[in-house]
């Protein structure tokens, strides 16, 4: 009888029972991967587009509004003469905007509010939203950091990095030739 025992596992622990459990959910495991990829993917897909409003977040079972930071989207071009860094800041003025250079990087920072408010006979309407940013570039030696001038229209931000001299002359386009 100890024999049969300790060999189902009964009266010792149930070690052949743990096994087969632990079998049982590795397999389970492999099966639902491809669902808590997929899962994922969807989780960033919803956290890339909701970047720029307040989102809400679970603090102690209850639901309160946090304020989110978001990161303006950018494009970095380059030309014999500058670098070009566009950013698209949609509700911003350049009021707030603060852009400085500091050791080997061009940092920008920006916050914004909005406000709007609806009133009818019977309800007001009021939304808000908040959000800031901080952007860190390092910067190429070299730049000529005197001369970086920045423009803000429409919501865009451009902000010119002019290269030295001796950059300007090493740079070149390169043609690209079929076959």
């Amino acid at each position: 009888m100890d024999m049969l025992r300790r060999w189902t596992g009964r009266n010792n622990g149930g070690s052949m029972e743990r096994s087969r459990d632990d079998e049982e959910r590795r397999e389970m495991m492999e099966l639902s991967r491809p669902l808590l990829n997929l899962r994922e993917r969807i989780d960033r897909m919803f956290d890339d587009f909701f970047d720029d409003f307040p989102m809400p977040s679970r603090r102690m079972g209850s639901t309160m509004w946090a304020e989110r930071t978001f990161q303006p989207r950018m494009d970095l071009s380059e030309t014999a003469n500058a670098f070009k860094i566009t950013a698209d800041v949609p509700g911003m003025s350049e009021d707030d905007i603060d852009i400085t250079v500091s050791d080997n990087n061009l940092i920008i920072n920006g916050e914004r509010s909005e406000e709007s408010e609806e009133t009818e006979q019977n309800f007001v309407r009021r939304e808000r939203a908040y959000g800031m940013f901080h952007r860190q570039i390092p910067l190429p030696d070299n730049i000529e950091r005197d001369k970086i001038n920045a423009k803000f229209k429409n919501g865009v931000l451009t902000v010119e990095l002019p290269k030295d001299e001796e950059a300007k002359s090493q740079w070149r386009k390169i043609e690209v030739k079929s076959g």
